[in-house]
């Protein structure tokens, strides 16, 4: 599993990756063009002259070649050019010099940068944003805060990310905004709350489900759900009652987050409410909290008008390890309403009952491909060998073919190899299958896989050529053979 950070710069760098590929738009150019173009830009130092490159340059693949260079410096002997060059009169320079500033953490550019945030092009407050959420300086707070109120959504999204990086520095001003005039500071400040997660925001929040604004009441309910902190139990509670849908359905949500038992009864009620989104949310919450008395009220709820409430009914009876909730299930796997025969087959993957085995089996026959495909990740999770068999016959299903969750629970199993290998035909799952083939320590495997690197397309190539490089061959005379292939192909493309 990724490191929680590693996961954080792979977020930033795609979101940046978004806002360039936005304004660079990519064309004309091939890759090995491109490539070349890479390693000239590369080897240039000198960054005034790259940016006078930029600004010139027509060609949007050598535009997007330069900028995507510029904003990965990482010599801080660039924060005085760069900022220089935030007064360029090319929106292009300006938005590349704000991203450089932002992932050099340079707080001398902290003043400009808040400047920008009010600047009349949406893209520069976009990138102005992300970049004071980089750098992470106090006096970036209130100017974000503001920001809030921006026109556009692109850009909002952007000053709600980076107060949440902001964390415990945006905590006292966030709540103070809870109390702001403008109702769109007030909603957006409670989601933030939520992000950041601090326990002292608890009786902010819920001060704010008391809001004349429902916006701010389900955004504030939301975020105490994300805090969990038992005092938020009373007040979600209260507003289970509230007159807006929305409200109720984000009360009955944070309360299956909080997994408070004194919810059970008031989300029993709730069960009855006029809404179908209401319901769900109840029901669901009800099977994480995992009381006894609420199997009885959920049963009944199958019976209810909405086939996406009776789905989230039997989803959470799958909670509670009952022995007459696992026959009840089974038996649901054959009801009429496909709605429930879902439900019931998400629910025994969850359960991991090894009496559900030849039920689901006989499940990968539905009439309905959601419920085939559900059957067969529940017998995934269950890592039974009686579903080896049937998985990999259940993989000429279409649905299930291109289900990387089915796929990747098979794949330790070397006699089901040619199913495995036929769906790296799927765009879909082709990089997980790759990662994912190099568990099987068998030269069966290599051998499959050279042949698919010699049968199918270039795309599928890619992946089949990484699944090949991650295994563990120690037969030179495979590896020979997939270099030799490497080989003709490249000489065949030139």
């Amino acid at each position: 599993m990724l490191h929680v950070k590693t996961l954080q710069v792979i977020k930033l760098y795609n979101m940046y990756s978004y806002l360039l590929r936005r304004l660079l738009a990519r064309r004309g150019k091939s890759e090995e063009e491109i490539e070349r173009l890479s390693k000239i830009v590369e080897q240039e130092k000198d960054i005034e002259k790259l940016l006078k490159r930029l600004r010139r340059e027509r060609n949007p693949d050598t535009r997007r070649v330069i900028a995507e260079h510029l904003v990965n410096i990482q010599d801080r002997r660039a924060v005085d050019t760069f900022m220089k060059a935030l007064k360029d009169d090319s929106r292009n320079i300006q938005i590349v010099s704000i991203t450089a500033l932002g992932n050099l953490r340079a707080r001398r550019a902290v003043t400009s940068l808040i400047q920008a945030l009010t600047h009349e092009n949406d893209y520069i407050r976009e990138a102005a944003a992300i970049a004071l959420g980089k750098i992470k300086d106090e006096k970036a707070v209130e100017p974000l805060i503001r920001a809030l109120k921006d026109r556009d959504s692109f850009v909002r999204e952007k000053v709600i990310w980076a107060l949440g990086e902001m964390g415990t520095l945006a905590l006292y001003p966030l709540t103070d905004a809870l109390t702001d005039e403008d109702e769109r500071i007030r909603e957006r400040a409670a989601r933030i709350l939520g992000i950041i997660q601090d326990d002292t925001a608890v009786y902010p929040l819920a001060d704010a489900l008391e809001d004349e604004k429902e916006a701010v009441r389900e955004a504030a309910a939301y975020s105490l759900g994300s805090i969990q902190d038992d005092r938020a139990g009373e007040p979600l509670i209260q507003i289970l009652e509230d007159k807006n849908e929305a409200v109720r359905e984000a009360a009955a949500a944070a309360l299956g987050a909080l997994k408070d038992v004194r919810a059970v009864e008031p989300l029993i009620l709730v069960l009855e409410d006029n809404h179908g989104t209401v319901r769900k949310k109840a029901a669901t919450a009800l099977g994480k909290l995992k009381d006894e008395r609420a199997v009885d009220p959920l049963i009944r709820t199958l019976e209810d008008e909405n086939g996406a409430v009776r789905k989230a009914a039997v989803i959470a009876l799958g909670a509670f390890k009952d022995e007459r909730v696992v026959d009840f299930l089974i038996q649901a796997l054959k009801d009429e309403d496909s709605y429930i025969r879902e439900g019931a087959a998400t629910a025994l993957g969850e359960l991991k009952d090894e009496t559900t085995v030849e039920p689901l089996i006989q499940a990968l026959k539905d009439s309905n491909t959601t419920v085939r495909k559900k059957a067969a990740r529940a017998l995934g999770k269950l890592k039974d060998e009686r579903a080896v068999d049937p998985l990999a016959q259940a993989l000429k299903d279409e649905w299930i073919h291109q289900d990387t969750a089915v796929l990747l629970d098979i794949v330790g199993h070397t006699h089901v190899l040619e199913p495995l290998i036929q769906a790296l035909e799927s765009e879909w799952i082709q990089q997980d299958m790759a990662q994912a083939l190099q568990k099987i320590k068998d030269d069966t495997l290599a051998e499959s896989l050279i042949l698919a690197i010699q049968t199918r397309d270039k795309n599928v190539h890619r992946f089949v050529a990484q699944a090949l490089a991650l295994l563990i061959i120690d037969s030179s005379p495979i590896q020979r053979q997939v270099q030799r292939i490497e080989y003709e192909k490249r000489r065949v493309q030139r």
